[in-house]
């Protein structure tokens, strides 16, 4: 049976640890491309401190929050709500998202890279006025979250490596090395992406609206993720005072590099 693949933090932090297992088991042929990682230091903290402000940004008046958006960089900064859509080409009203490099606000790039990759290279947009506390919430979550893929892609880097060396029957010499370095790609990346999900109730009439045959239209297509691994959180959920289901909030913070 498939099963989620967990490595405990302080075995991935070795870099001497053998993870060959693990690796093949949640990143090979028969995994599911997904590995947790337990014991993060800090990460329970931060992500209390986070998440609560995704709700308290997506209860600002919509013209504060318009303030917000990022247009040329097709809304990959900042807000974006009713930007994306579904299967079906209606426009996902369900979710709003808050998007922002938990690493660096600029970017010190030529122009014409800047005007030609505006959703990678656009400055941070920060509700400093509003909401002044999500920023360094977002960060350094963003930053543990980083971290921590990081020191996996350091172990995906060393067993690819030594994969091809036992294929070869050779050694590998420094180009190989440095053309099978992942986290050393990674690390050394500037386009590093953090999306805060923010998933509002669903406003139902009593009526079903009927979803194209195969298909569940409220979920979003498929797109292309903005990096080459991503690191999510275990979401969380608010409700009113009444705990009614119409009413349920999901919250979440994904990051991709």
């Amino acid at each position: 049976m498939v099963k989620v693949v967990c490595i405990p933090f302080d075995r991935l932090m070795d870099p001497n640890a053998d993870l060959t297992r693990e690796l093949v088991e949640g990143y090979g042929p028969n995994g599911l491309g997904i590995i947790t990682v337990s014991g993060v230091p800090n990460y329970q903290g931060l992500r209390q401190r986070l998440l609560p402000l995704a709700q308290d940004f997506a209860n600002l008046p919509e013209d504060v929050k318009q303030a917000y958006e990022h247009h040329s960089s097709s809304y990959n900064v900042g807000w974006s709500h009713g930007k994306e859509a579904l299967h079906s080409g209606q426009k996902d009203i369900h979710k709003g998202s808050f998007y922002a490099n938990p690493i660096q606000d600029t970017y010190d790039v030529d122009q014409d890279s800047a005007n030609k990759y505006k959703s990678y290279y656009s400055d941070n947009v920060w509700p400093r006025q509003h909401l002044p506390q999500l920023e360094t919430a977002f960060k350094q979550l963003g930053q543990l979250i980083i971290s921590v893929g990081l020191k996996l892609a350091g172990h995906c880097s060393r067993y690819v490596q030594q994969q091809l060396a036992n294929a070869t029957g050779q050694p590998l010499d420094e180009q190989q090395k440095h053309l099978l370095d992942f986290e050393g790609q990674l690390r050394s990346s500037s386009c590093h992406k953090a999306r805060l999900l923010h998933y509002f109730p669903v406003q139902h009439d009593g009526q079903q609206a009927p979803a194209a045959a195969g298909h569940d239209e409220d979920w979003c297509g498929w797109h292309l993720d903005h990096g080459a691994l991503t690191g999510d959180i275990q979401m969380t959920v608010f409700t009113d005072s009444d705990q009614t289901a119409d009413t349920v909030v999901l919250i979440g913070l994904g990051c991709g590099f």
